[in-house]
């Protein structure tokens, strides 16, 4: 199942990803996934700053909505100290992609380009997708890949 995070408390997110998937996987091929961004009228936000997280090593690529690589995570750890690992917009220098929003846009698009390291133990492999805030690190959606034996 693939799960989204509504927050509640008394502060309306400015920027969030507003969309989570369930999907099929194949052991040969990446699989891709698409997720939504949203700032709020009120956000003066050019970017998000994400944390994409496996739940069993997974190669994760990211690419914005025009196609330009945002990052390469070779283990799925949700850090760029690997081997392999690409960080190619991080525009705070923080050590975490940003992925940026459209000119003129409350709305950015992203694609996750994801290959487990090997069939996760249950069939399931979990994508955290996290999002930063005023508050830290706030998950907004998990995605769940589905492989067959």
């Amino acid at each position: 199942k693939a799960t989204f995070q509504f927050h509640e408390s008394g502060d309306a997110n400015e920027n969030a990803v507003i969309n989570a998937a369930y999907l099929e996987g194949n052991p040969f091929y990446m699989v891709s996934v698409f997720h939504l961004l949203q700032r709020s009228e009120q956000s003066s936000a050019t970017s998000l700053d994400l944390r994409i997280r496996a739940s069993s090593p997974a190669r994760i690529e990211a690419y914005s909505g025009d196609g330009e690589l945002i990052f390469i995570d070779a283990d799925g750890d949700g850090t760029f100290t690997s081997p392999g690992d690409i960080l190619r917009s991080d525009t705070d220098s923080d050590g975490h992609p940003n992925v940026p929003f459209l000119t003129d846009s409350d709305s950015s698009s992203l694609e996750l380009m994801i290959l487990p390291e090997s069939l996760p133990v249950n069939g399931m492999l979990d994508i955290h997708i996290e999002s930063q805030s005023d508050q830290g690190w706030r998950s907004d959606s998990v995605d769940t890949i589905h492989y067959h034996e």
